[in-house]
């Protein structure tokens, strides 16, 4: 019993025709015959009787035994056939904070996704705490902060850091050399929490008290309101050049300048078995970004 032979049966009983049915498989009208007479004389029996008028065909009481078997031989034939066909898949679950996302790591998920046909790639931003618990939880394979965390099941390494530069708009500075940023309007700053210690570097020059009329959370916000030639802001050298890439704007060092920031690689002390493959491919695609990323590595992935 083959296949076209089946699927040919359920296709005239289907259609009611033995010409829809061959229009409907793209063949012959005999080839239709000629299948149905091949799984009557195996069955032992008549399947179909064919009759005159619009319904063409009806079945006998074997091909009404026969339908629900039928049915059931093609869905597992199909079932079969795309456990054959289908090529195991390599999930990789990777979070990060969205300002990583969107100005550091796309080069590197670019590496991952051609680094096997197979990968299935979920990017997950979340804020630090709940990127932690996600590992933590394996809900994460691998994630990105810029806050270290001692956690019993978690490992937690430095890997790479980035320089801190005052963001305006071309002409709003023009003194050379770094620049004082205590002397700028704090009203027009768009401030974003890059880190702990960036928070306290700021707190050390204004107070924890004065506060600037913008304060973002998002780099899509800060995006948006960096096109004003008003406003000024300090962010990490990824998000800089991203900013540049996209708006007329310059690029400033800063005297006594906030600490770098340093991202951290999150993994689980024990990860998946089944992860290893995702883990190997993230690790070779992660060493290749941190050699061009030209960011000074701390410490690379094990």
């Amino acid at each position: 019993m083959r296949y076209s032979d089946v699927e040919t049966f359920l296709a005239v009983v289907t259609q009611k025709s033995v010409s829809k049915a061959a229009n409907s498989l793209f063949v012959a009208q005999s080839t239709v015959s000629q299948r149905i007479q091949k799984l009557e004389y195996e069955l032992g029996g008549p399947l179909l009787i064919r009759k005159q008028g619009i319904n063409g065909v009806a079945l006998t009481p074997k091909g009404e035994q026969f339908l629900s078997v039928a049915e059931k031989l093609l869905n597992l034939w199909r079932e079969t056939d795309i456990m054959v066909k289908e090529e195991p898949t390599i999930p990789l679950a990777i979070g990060c904070i969205e300002s990583l996302a969107i100005g550091t790591f796309p080069p590197l998920f670019e590496d991952i996704i051609n680094a096997d046909k197979n990968i299935q790639l979920s990017i997950i931003c979340r804020n630090s705490d709940i990127l932690y618990n996600m590992v933590d939880q394996r809900q994460l394979d691998v994630a990105f902060s810029v806050r270290s965390l001692n956690l019993p099941r978690i490992c937690c390494r430095p890997v790479f850091r980035e320089q801190m530069y005052l963001v305006c708009q071309t002409g709003m500075i023009t003194a050379s050399g770094p620049v004082d940023v205590s002397t700028l309007d704090i009203r027009n700053e768009v401030f974003f929490s890059w880190s702990p210690e960036f928070r306290a570097w700021h707190n050390s020059l204004w107070g924890a008290g004065i506060r600037p009329s913008i304060t973002v959370d998002t780099t899509s916000l800060l995006l948006r309101f960096m096109t004003d030639q008003r406003y000024w802001t300090v962010c990490p050298v990824s998000i800089a050049d991203y900013l540049r890439k996209a708006y007329r704007i310059e690029l400033h060092e800063i005297q006594s300048p906030p600490p770098e920031r340093i991202t951290y690689l999150i993994t689980h002390n024990e990860p998946m078995e089944e992860r290893k493959k995702s883990l190997a491919i993230f690790n070779q695609c992660f060493c290749k970004f941190q050699e061009e990323c030209g960011a000074p590595i701390l410490e690379r992935p094990l």
